[in-house]
């Protein structure tokens, strides 16, 4: 079967939809993945066809300092808050204005060679429904986090940051997300313009078909993670995280090789794609982090960190396989996306969490909920002192050390990304071509 796969996002949000891509095709099924065009290389290294989307929107999340500032600060006090904030909506207003169009036209031309199925992802749920009314195909709509469907026994991961609900508002958490649509308008018109769908009552329903049944949901996260509530209905599956094949052709560098043999505990340090600190601050800290806690670190290397003030105990690198670097550390520093803690996760190591956003922020609060993490530290409140102490309980602490291992043991046994694409078969009742 054709499969057209869309997402949209950082690389954390698009890499989980390249490895459910590629389980597809390697199941004998010809999987189209429609991303933002600056991640087309990485989904040629896997050989998984890519229809390019216009990636200006998610372009200002990744380099915009307003909207980074806004991202980091929001609920926090700060006094520049409300003027940056204003700033940075007014950009991101402007930028969703001009250019909405020109991806709306990419997400209905990836649909031209026709599908079988089609796979909706974060933040693409709705643009996903209408592909799939157009081609009288079936929607599946996916998230890697656990805030879409609604359970009276936890509130959404969407809700700030250590906040409970009691269990009536449990389920009410989650309308925000589902009702969440951005340039409406715009949406309709390319709805009816471009697609030839009628402006029918329910259309912006994305947990309804046009005909009112369920839309099959997809959960690309770990039931060892987040278990599944018992009142989600038997359309919901959660089937593990969706992560790629190990890169068998990547040989380390000597510098990093060398650099890890040795008996003083080794970190990995990098805080991803969303950073709210100057380059220098980041350096300092790190800096004086590792001296404090007497580790050596490896960091990736990246613009919002300036190089020059790392130290000795630091070695930079470009480029490192994750599913190859992390077991080979004895914690791992991270800001807290979806993919970063996966790949922690599936290690067996500690986390030292320093997230950016909300998002981030429910991720780490659940790693550390699972004893397999430090407490997160929002990345604008983080400390050189708060850091080395993180560190110290990091790589110190035997407890934590034998949970993530053990956790660790479990989550490799599991296929995410070959459960889904054998759920995504039984959904159309097709089942994989015989190889």
């Amino acid at each position: 079967m054709r499969v057209l796969v869309y997402t949209y996002g950082t690389r954390g949000d698009v890499q989980p939809y390249l490895a459910l891509a590629h389980a597809l095709a390697a199941r004998g099924h010809h999987a189209v993945l429609s991303a933002p065009a600056l991640y087309a290389d990485l989904a040629a290294g896997y050989g998984v066809e890519f229809a390019p989307r216009d990636d200006a929107i998610i372009r200002m999340y990744l380099e915009d300092p307003e909207v980074q500032y806004t991202m980091a600060y929001q609920g926090s006090g700060d006094p520049g808050y409300r003027k940056r904030g204003r700033r940075a909506s007014t950009r991101l207003r402007r930028t969703l204005r001009t250019r909405l169009p020109k991806m709306l036209q990419d997400t209905s031309a990836a649909a031209a060679g026709g599908a079988d199925l089609v796979v909706a992802g974060y933040y693409q749920w709705e643009l996903g429904q209408h592909v799939a009314e157009h081609l009288g195909v079936p929607l599946v709509m996916t998230s890697l986090w656990p805030n879409c469907v609604p359970t009276r026994y936890y509130a959404s991961e969407l809700v700030p940051f250590g906040m409970r609900l009691p269990e009536p508002l449990c389920r009410l958490s989650y309308l925000p997300m589902r009702n969440f649509q951005v340039g409406r308008r715009i949406v309709d018109e390319w709805r009816e313009n471009t697609l030839g769908l009628p402006r029918r009552r329910g259309r912006h329903n994305r947990m309804r078909t046009p005909t009112g049944e369920r839309v099959p949901f997809l959960h690309g996260f770990s039931p060892l993670v987040v278990p599944p509530a018992s009142d989600w209905r038997g359309e919901v599956h959660t089937t593990g995280f969706w992560r790629l094949p190990p890169a068998g052709d990547w040989t380390p560098p000597a510098e990093l090789t060398g650099f890890l043999d040795g008996d003083t505990p080794t970190v990995f340090v990098g805080f991803g794609s969303l950073l709210s600190r100057d380059a220098a601050e980041t350096g300092r800290i790190i800096r004086d982090a590792v001296a404090g806690a007497g580790v050596r670190a490896v960091v990736r290397r990246d613009k919002n960190i300036d190089a020059t003030l790392l130290g000795p105990d630091v070695l930079l690198v470009d480029e490192a396989p994750y599913d190859w670097l992390f077991p080979r550390m004895d914690a791992v520093v991270h800001g807290g996306g979806v993919g970063t803690v996966n790949d922690a996760l599936a290690a067996g190591v500690p986390q030292v969490p320093i997230p950016h956003t909300s998002e981030q922020e429910a991720w780490c609060r659940r790693v550390h909920e699972l004893g397999v993490a430090t407490a997160p530290v929002r990345q604008r409140d983080l400390t050189a002192d708060g850091l080395a102490a993180a560190l110290r309980a990091a790589t110190r602490d035997q407890a934590m050390t034998a949970a993530a291992g053990r956790l660790g043991s479990r989550i490799q046994a599991e296929d995410g990304a070959g459960t889904a694409a054998r759920a995504l078969e039984s959904m159309v009742r097709e089942p994989a071509p015989v190889r």
